[in-house]
């Protein structure tokens, strides 16, 4: 996710106040999961195989466990 740094200052307080700064989101279209593991493969020393594989194993893993009914 592609973000920028914004100054935000306190609402409500004469002159802002104390200046922060703040993460702000940088929409530049639909991101899909093909292009995590690109930016990942070109940060690390994993193959995109192995980071798909991980990936859609951990999706399938939550899936399958979150689909169950809490127990009484």
């Amino acid at each position: 996710m592609e973000y920028k740094i914004r100054k935000c200052t306190e609402a409500g307080v004469k002159g802002g106040g104390k200046v922060k700064y703040c993460a702000v989101i940088n929409y530049k279209g639909t991101k899909y999961i093909k292009d995590f593991v690109k930016y990942a493969e070109k940060r690390s020393t994993v193959t995109q195989s192995d980071i798909m594989a991980v990936l859609y194993n951990s999706n399938a893993l939550y899936n399958r466990f979150s689909s169950k009914k809490p127990q009484k």
